[in-house]
């Protein structure tokens, strides 16, 4: 992950807010998650997860019970652990 951090600064890309959650996190964990999200930074449009198929499947799932389909962007890669990291831009 810091490796990622740094190509990231070195490319200029900024990164806001990084957070991890875990695989099998409940319901109300994610929708915390994006409720973060969109608190503190508001403006924030790219989530990039490298995370489990489930964990993506988890927060497709939190941005439609909120009513944010299409609000973000999630990019990134498939990992194999139970702790994910999010990260903002």
């Amino acid at each position: 992950m810091e490796a990622f951090k740094d190509m990231a600064a070195k490319e200029g890309i900024c990164i806001a807010h990084s957070g991890k959650i875990w695989s099998n996190a409940g319901e109300k964990s994610f929708d915390r998650l994006l409720e973060r999200l969109r608190t503190h930074l508001p403006k924030a449009r790219v989530v990039a997860c490298f995370c489990e198929g489930m964990t993506v499947r988890n927060i497709l799932m939190a941005m439609r019970r909120q009513g944010l389909v299409g609000e973000f962007l999630l990019v990134g890669r498939s990992v194999d652990t139970g702790n994910t990291e999010i990260h903002t831009h």
